[in-house]
């Protein structure tokens, strides 16, 4: 019985991250998906500035400290939409870049990369740049939304 514990516990653990390969448009780059949204050790920061409602992209400029996690306004996305993401990440130092809605999903770069995800289930969603280096990062950029 505690071995089919323990068992259950390691599969549920790996079950809340995952990753797979997008498709030929993203040069095959791995794409994370995982359930915990803002990660332990990390702090979230929201980013709720001047939404347009009707331009189709939003232009970043964030600079963002080591264990910070900014997020974007919220925006609607439908099953099977889009969201490209187009970000050059300075000094070279790696960060999680993605969107975030019941689930996070996201590229880990510590350059330039364009991504396109392809929204799994209709909801709120918010583009997201969390700082995985030990030093203060600039991200600047586009994203769909």
């Amino acid at each position: 019985m505690k071995i089919k514990t323990i068992l259950l516990v390691c599969v549920l653990v790996m079950a809340t991250n995952s990753m797979v390969y997008a498709n030929e448009e993203e040069g095959n780059e791995k794409i994370y998906y995982s359930e915990n949204i803002v990660d332990s050790g990390i702090t979230e920061e929201l980013d709720n500035g001047e939404i347009d409602l009707y331009s189709v992209t939003s232009k970043i400029d964030w600079t963002i400290k080591p264990t910070i996690m900014k997020s974007g306004p919220e925006f609607l996305r439908k099953k099977g939409e889009k969201v490209k993401i187009n970000v050059q990440v300075s000094p070279h130092k790696k960060v999680r870049v993605g969107i975030r809605g019941t689930y996070k999903t996201y590229i880990e770069t510590s350059s330039t990369r364009t991504v396109t995800f392809v929204v799994k289930e209709t909801g709120q969603y918010r583009f997201f740049v969390e700082n995985k280096s030990d030093s203060t990062v600039r991200v600047v950029g586009m994203y769909s939304k």
